[in-house]
């Protein structure tokens, strides 16, 4: 048994969910073991059909060249149980969108929004299982 703060481990969960999200996306593939390792349930199956669309779009994920344009930031996590926590994050979005075959960039919009996720524990790792816009009350960018 672990007696390191659970805050903690789901805050880097938080972040290494991201960076997993992004490496999926620069290489869409459905077997990558990323998937399994860092998203469950909803946020799984948001995730494969986001491939399946890359895939079938011929797009490929660019981290943007302005790293401060890429900055996912936890706003608040309350650790509900030791199974369940919530990140409620305030996330500057630059990631680009680039077409494979020509190289075009299709999107590189820089967006910032809120988003309430829940983290699962699975076999000792937090996985991300659903993510949504947060309702009034909840933390968001506000908050930040």
């Amino acid at each position: 048994t672990t007696t390191e703060d659970p805050k903690v481990a789901v805050e880097q969960a938080f972040f290494d969910q991201w960076d997993a999200f992004v490496t999926i996306l620069e290489n869409p593939d459905p077997a990558n073991p990323l998937i399994e390792k860092h998203f469950t349930g909803d946020a799984r199956e948001a995730l494969l059909d986001s491939i399946s669309e890359f895939l079938k779009e011929g797009k490929v994920a660019r981290r943007p060249d302005d790293a401060s344009n890429f900055a996912p930031v936890p706003v608040a996590i309350d650790v509900k149980s030791a199974s369940e926590a919530i990140v409620y994050e305030c996330t500057v979005d630059g990631i680009a969108v680039v077409d494979v075959e020509t190289g075009e960039v299709l999107d590189e919009n820089v967006e910032t929004y809120a988003l309430r996720n829940v983290f699962e524990l699975h076999d000792g790792e937090w996985k991300l299982a659903d993510t949504r816009e947060p309702v009034d009350g909840e933390p968001s960018c506000a908050s930040a």
